[in-house]
Order: structure tokens, then sequence, then C-alpha cells
């Protein structure tokens, strides 16, 4: 038997053996598969030999470069280095910005902002924060009447009635803009400075110095004083009450319509009016309807018209009939929204129907009824010449049906001029 090698498992004749063709076929086809198709190898070279120097030069080259990209960024590497050791490297890389020559602290930085030190340690700013703040000072304490803490001096500077006051600020930033420092300075307030001594000046944009304001002579009360508005009386300071009445409209507390013709009196509410708010008076019958066409009230012009009226209360009847019957009828000289109302009723008890007709065609709906009173209302838009008349018949022959109190008025609009003929 021949010996097998041991990576590939090629056939090794035995010295005693005789070659065999098959064998050496079988080794040069088990050959043959473990090196592959050297076509497929990724490289320039196609030979066993070939394609591994060119990825031993492939990786040679790769590691000098990544050894020197190493370098440069200030951590030695030899191409030599294994790749773990390049790897440990790349891990020691400095990144970021340097911060050795750092020196601010926490005390240095407003709160609660932060910074990197000099250490690269996260800083969390302490300084307070003054900005849109008032730091408040008194020259006289509350509790003990004794100096603030804060005020290092507070001299007389005659002769200018002045005082010079010198304090310590709260620690913290300020921004000039916002940023303000409030001192208390007892018993310097207007109302206690004789009227038109300076005080000083308010603001960099006053245009005139603080005086003072202290009188006793004044005498109005709240009640003398605007709503909102403030005022001393006998260094008192006093908040206004009177309403403000501006731009508005308000109710009136009533009105009188029948003392004087062509007037109407309002009891105005108590307050100060600046000339453009008004009074009002509400009364639902004050529309143009209410008032004859042609006349205005206060500025309104009507749009009634009395002539657009008519009722006929006599009586008009007809025996037993299969034809509805003209009982009433009527032309309008005007263009309206007119309502028509009129009562039916039988003689005795038997169907019976009513019905309105406008311009010989019929407009509204059959209405049924027997022997008891029926009224019925309808509404109908008209012009000037529209003709109507209500026509009624009754079944039973010799039974008799009767209309009367017909009337027509106004429904929805009044029209502007004209007559009624019925």
């Amino acid at each position: 038997m021949p010996e097998i090698t041991p990576h590939i498992g090629l056939k090794k004749p035995l010295v005693r053996e005789t070659a065999d063709i098959s064998v050496i076929n079988d080794n040069m086809d088990v050959i043959d598969s473990a090196l592959g198709d050297l076509a497929s190898v990724p490289t320039a070279a196609k030979t066993a030999a070939g394609a591994i120097t060119e990825l031993f030069t492939n990786v040679s080259d790769g590691k000098a470069l990544i050894a020197s990209a190493i370098t440069d960024k200030g951590v030695q590497t030899d191409a030599n280095d294994s790749f773990a050791e390049m790897a440990d490297n790349i891990e020691a890389i400095q990144t970021g910005t340097d911060m050795s020559d750092a020196t601010a602290t926490a005390a240095d930085i407003l709160a609660p902002k932060t910074a990197y030190g000099a250490a690269g340690t996260k800083l969390v700013g302490t300084m307070p924060n003054k900005t849109g703040a008032t730091s408040g000072y008194t020259t006289l304490n509350d509790s003990t009447q004794g100096k603030d803490a804060k005020i290092v001096s507070l001299t007389d500077q005659h002769p200018d009635n002045s005082v010079a006051l010198t304090f310590i600020p709260d620690k913290g930033y300020y921004d000039g803009v916002s940023s303000k420092a409030r001192v208390r300075l007892w018993g310097v307030n207007p109302r206690y400075v004789a009227a038109g001594n300076p005080l000083g000046w308010i603001s960099d944009a006053a245009s005139t110095p603080l005086v003072g304001t202290y009188t006793s002579d004044a005498n109005a009360t709240n009640a003398d004083i605007l709503s909102g508005k403030t005022a001393y009386v006998n260094g008192v300071k006093r908040t206004g009450t009177i309403p403000i009445h501006s731009g508005q409209h308000y109710p009136s507390l009533g009105y009188n319509g029948s003392l004087d013709p062509g007037r109407i009196y309002l009891r105005v509410p108590e307050g100060w009016w600046d000339g453009n708010a008004h009074v009002y008076a509400d009364d639902p019958n004050y529309i143009a309807d209410n008032i004859l066409a042609g006349k205005s009230i206060f500025g309104r012009a009507g749009t009634a018209n009395s002539l657009v009226y008519l009722s006929s209360p006599n009586q008009g009847s007809t025996g037993g009939s299969t034809d509805l019957v003209i009982l009433k009828k009527f032309t309008l000289s005007v263009q309206a929204v007119i309502r028509i109302t009129y009562t039916v009723r039988a003689l005795n008890f038997g169907l019976s129907n009513a019905q309105v007709y406008k311009n010989g065609a019929a407009v509204g709906p059959l209405r049924v009824f027997y022997n008891d009173e029926m009224k019925y209302s309808e509404d109908y838009a008209c012009v000037a010449g529209d003709v109507f008349d209500i026509r009624l018949r009754t079944s039973p022959s010799g039974n008799s049906v009767f209309i009367y109190n017909v009337l027509v008025t106004n429904a929805l609009t009044s029209p502007v001029g004209g007559s009624v003929d019925m």
C-alpha cells in the first residue's frame, strides 16, 4: 500500500512498487484541486508564488502607510510593528484641541455654562449671572434699623443738598444693559420732599430731574381722580376710581322719549368720556318696518307703507259644487310679500275645499274641512298687477260653504308704494 501525504493526501508508491500511471494522475488531480483556479485570484500575478509575493508586498506597503499616519499624529509607530501594536497606538492618538494651556476654573465661567479645563475636565460655571436681575441695597436695614452690610458710606455733600453713596455690588457678571442695582434711600421720596426741590435724574432718557411733590393744601379724593391714575394728597398716594369711557358703546341707565317731541333723553353712566364713546338705548320696535316710507327717525329711513293692507269681513258663500268657485278676488298694485288670512266653514257636515289662486293658477295647498270653522294663513310674493282669488267648493248637493274675515297684510318685507284693490 502506498503512503499518503499528511496535508493534501498524495499517494507515495513504496520502493518495491511499480509506478502506476493512474496513481500519478490521481496525485495530479489532487494538486490541481488544492491550488484551485488561479485565474480568479484578485492579484496581478496568477501563479501561486507570484500571488503570495504580491500579497505580502501589499500588506507590507499598507502597514508602512498606517505606521506613517499614526506617527504623524504624535505616536511613534514602525512599519514592522504588529497589527495589535498599531491598534494600541491608534487608541493613544490625542484628538480634539490642545487644552493644556487653559487657565479658567469653574468660578471664572458663567453659571450654568460649561467649558473644558487644562486637564480636559469638563467644568460647570459657578459665576453668578446678574443679566436681567436687580440687586437691592438699603441705607437702613428693615429689621435692625442699621446700615446694610453692602453700604460702605453715605456722606453729606454740602452745599448742593446731595448725598454720596458708596456700596459693594453683589458678586457676579453684569451685562451693562439689563443688570441693575437698586438702593433704597430712606427718607428720600418725592412725597416727603417739598414740592419743586430736585431729587435727581431717574434715567438717562429723562428730560427733567425728579422733584419733590409734598403738598399740604390738596383736597382731592379717590373719587375725584380717573381710574388707574394716581396722585398724592397731603403726602398720601391716592388711586383714582372715576370710570373711563373711551371709544366704545355703553348702554344708558334709562331713557325718556315722552318729554319733548322729536327728542329722547338718555341717562349717561357716571364717568369720564373721551368724546368718541357712545351711549345707547335698545328698543326692538325701532326698525325700518315700523317707520313710514319717506320718513326717518334719528337717521333711520322707514320702509313701511300703510296702504298695503286690506280686509274683507263680508261673507261669501256657494252651494254644492264639484268645481272650485271664486268667492274672493283682489288685485295688488305693489311689490311685496303678502300674508293672506281667511276663515271658512261648511253649513252641514260634508267634505269641503278651499284654495288660493294667483293669476289664474293654483298656488296654495288644497285645504280640506267639514262643518268646523277653520282659519288659514299663507304667504306669497307678488308684484304690482298680480291677481289673487280664493276658491271654495262643497260636495253634498244642497250644502253651503262660507268664507269670511279675509285679511291681506305685509308678511316679510314692506312694499315701496302702491295700493291694494279688493
